[in-house]
C-alpha cells in the first residue's frame, strides 16, 4: 500500500512537470521558430541552429513525463503515442528551420520547414485531445466542460491553420500561372508566415490556459491530497 501510494505521488509530480513544460515550451517554440524563419541569411548565428532542436526535444520529453501517469489507461497511452510520433518528427525536422535560410537554393529544405509547421500543428491538436482525456480522469466537472468546449474550438481553428498551410504551399507551386485563384494563393504564400502567426495565437493561448488550469487542479487538489494520505500511511 505504501509503495503504491508513493508511486502514485511520483507519477502525479511527473505529470505536473510535463504540463508545466508544455505550458512554457509551446509559446517559446512558436517565438523561436518564427523569429528564426524570418531572419536574413547574414543574420544567422550558430545558436539559431541549436535552439529549435533543444525546444523540440524538451517538448518531446514532456510527453514522456505525461506517460508516467495512468500507464494502464489505453486511450490515454494511445494519445500520448501519437504525440510522441509527431514530437519525434518535429525534432527531426527542426534543423531545417536554420538550414532553409542558410542554403535557400535547396528547395527540399523549404519543404521540410513546411512539414515542420504541419507536424507542429498536429502536435498542438493532439495536446488538446490529451488535455480533454486527462480532465476525464480528474474529479473536476468545470475543468472537464471547459476542456471539452475550448478543446473542440481549438481543433476547428487548428484545422483552419492546416488549410492555410496547404494554401500557402500551393501558392508557391503555382505562382508562375496567371489565374485569379493562383493569384490569391500566391498572396497567401507571400504573407503566410505572418498569417500563420496570427491564426495560431488564439488556439495556442487557449491551450496554454487549459494546461495551466489542469495543472493547478492537479497540484492544489489531487497531488496535495495524495501527499497527505502518504504522510498518514507513513505515520
Amino acid at each position: 500500500m505504501d509503495e503504491n501510494s508513493a508511486e502514485f505521488v511520483i507519477s502525479l509530480s511527473r505529470l505536473i512537470r510535463g504540463l508545466t513544460i508544455l505550458f512554457w515550451g509551446l509559446p517559446i517554440t512558436l517565438l523561436v521558430c518564427v523569429r528564426t524563419s524570418v531572419k536574413e541569411r547574414f543574420e544567422l548565428q550558430p545558436l539559431d541552429f541549436f535552439i529549435p532542436i533543444v525546444i523540440s526535444a524538451v517538448l518531446l520529453v514532456s510527453i514522456f513525463l505525461l506517460g508516467e501517469f495512468k500507464k494502464n489507461e489505453k486511450s490515454w497511452i494511445e494519445l500520448l503515442d501519437r504525440a510522441k510520433f509527431f514530437g519525434i518528427i518535429n525534432l527531426a525536422l527542426s534543423p531545417f528551420v536554420y538550414w532553409r535560410l542558410k542554403v535557400p537554393e535547396i528547395s527540399a529544405f523549404s519543404v521540410a520547414v513546411w512539414l515542420f509547421f504541419v507536424s507542429n500543428t498536429f502536435f498542438l491538436l493532439i495536446i488538446n485531445r490529451i488535455i480533454q482525456q486527462l480532465t476525464k480522469m480528474l474529479p473536476e466537472n468545470t475543468l472537464r466542460e471547459d476542456a471539452k468546449t475550448y478543446g473542440n474550438l481549438n481543433q476547428y481553428m487548428l484545422a483552419a491553420l492546416l488549410v492555410i498551410l496547404i494554401l500557402g504551399y500551393a501558392g508557391n507551386g503555382f505562382k508562375h500561372l496567371s489565374m485569379p485563384l493562383t493569384d490569391f494563393l500566391f498572396l497567401i504564400s507571400r504573407y503566410y508566415q505572418w498569417i500563420l502567426t496570427f491564426v495560431i495565437v488564439v488556439p495556442l493561448a487557449i491551450t496554454m490556459a487549459l494546461l495551466w488550469k489542469t495543472k493547478e487542479v492537479i497540484l492544489t487538489g489531487i497531488f496535495v491530497e495524495a501527499c497527505k494520505n502518504k504522510s498518514e500511511i507513513l505515520k
